[in-house]
């Protein structure tokens, strides 16, 4: 037989542990019903979040590489594009040469094509020359660019005309542009790239818009 104290204290573990369980309880339903309202109020993003900037991230540059980056990629710029714009000028000479005996205006619209088919290539020149930048170095890759384009431009004008090589002319052209679409697309990408690696953060854009200068 138990006798009343015993009776009473199992009576009392018995409340406290009923009463330990009964918080715990409750403590595991704030937290469960907490976590559903963090995940309905969280702000899911399409990417990763960016990390926080390490002290390696900072590059101090001086104010003198700053111009020759500017002065240079600028110079760098104007020469692809009087290659690449001076096609235009020179569209009806070309017609002439590699479109005779086809009627003038249809011999325009084919040599005006040359654009087309060279800014089709641009894209593919940054895809392949902007990767190409990060591993070997961008001012490599801008001085590759450059030689593209003014090799292009020299066998441009040493391509036979119609009258040696007929209608099969202007397939050797488009070649060409195409070619020089390629260096271009990857050199304005790169030149783009490394100015504003080059610029502060404060004044970036105005340094970058540079660029636009070398190609007007």
């Amino acid at each position: 037989m138990k006798t009343s104290s015993e009776a009473s204290m199992a009576a009392a573990r018995s409340a406290t542990q009923k009463e330990t369980q009964t918080r715990q309880a409750e403590e595991e339903r704030k937290v469960a019903k907490s976590d559903r309202t963090r995940k309905h109020h969280r702000i899911r993003f399409p990417f990763p979040r960016p990390r926080n900037l390490q002290r390696d991230d900072i590059v101090m540059v001086e104010e003198d590489s700053v111009k020759q980056a500017v002065l240079g990629t600028s110079v760098g710029n104007f020469m692809e594009w009087f290659d690449f714009g001076i096609y235009g000028y020179l569209t009806v000479v070309m017609t002439t040469v590699f479109t005779k005996g086809i009627p003038n205006s249809l011999g325009v619209l084919i040599m005006l094509l040359g654009f087309a088919v060279s800014f089709l290539a641009r894209p593919l020149g940054g895809f392949i020359l902007g990767p190409l930048g990060d591993r070997i170095g961008r001012q490599k890759v801008l001085f590759i660019t450059m030689s593209v384009m003014a090799v292009s431009t020299s066998l441009i004008g040493a391509l036979p005309s119609a009258a040696q090589i007929g209608l099969w002319a202007p397939v050797p052209l488009y070649v060409l542009k195409m070619i020089q679409g390629f260096s271009t697309g990857g050199e304005y990408a790169g030149a783009a790239t490394y100015v504003s690696e080059f610029s502060p953060d404060r004044r970036r854009g105005f340094f970058s818009s540079w660029l636009d200068v070398g190609s007007y």
